[in-house]
């Protein structure tokens, strides 16, 4: 077979604007499905924080049921909100901004490769640009998973502190005072 050099395949390039838009919508839509392991990977991490405790999820898939069956099947998107601001947030930055960056850095014009070095200075801002971004949305989006919107002696006793947050922005104001 040929592979797409040689068959003279030349990747579309998009405008800034759909470049911005399609980096941050995809991965948006992507945590659509992610959030419910998501929700449950941060129940499994805060179980046990009662010393007295004893083990109630057993896996993620467990979790998943017993978190369905208890708060219904809605908790397991809790948090989605902050989760899809973290992920546009991130995601504008490295992926959307990674080669706008680099064409400040590294003339467009020129047929060669931007050298390493660059490359390697636009993915550390871009990505540090990112992980800034988004650090505020994943301690809400966390605060909001931990919530156990059933029995609140069970959500005591299985995962500690509850910060009883009504939403995003509540998380958001309450974190910021």
């Amino acid at each position: 077979g040929t592979s797409m050099a040689s068959s003279g395949y030349q990747p579309r390039q998009l405008s800034r604007t759909a470049n911005l838009v399609c980096s941050t919508t995809a991965p948006m839509c992507a945590v659509l499905f992610t959030n419910p392991f998501d929700t449950a990977k941060v129940r499994l991490q805060l179980q046990g924080q009662n010393l007295t405790q004893q083990v109630v999820y057993r896996n993620s898939f467990d979790c998943m049921y017993k978190i369905a069956r208890a708060e219904g099947v809605m908790a397991l998107q809790q948090g989605i909100i902050p989760a899809l601001f973290r992920e546009g947030s991130k995601n504008i930055f490295r992926l959307g901004m990674f080669q706008p960056l680099m064409n400040v850095v590294h003339d467009p014009k020129r047929k060669d490769q931007a050298p390493l070095w660059k490359r390697m200075i636009v993915s550390g801002t871009t990505g540090a640009l990112g992980a800034i971004s988004c650090n505020p949305f994943e301690l809400i989006k966390t605060r909001l998973q931990a919530q156990n919107t059933g029995s609140a002696v069970l959500a005591r006793d299985i995962i500690g502190h509850q910060h009883h947050y009504s939403g995003m922005w509540d998380a958001l104001t309450d974190i910021w005072r």
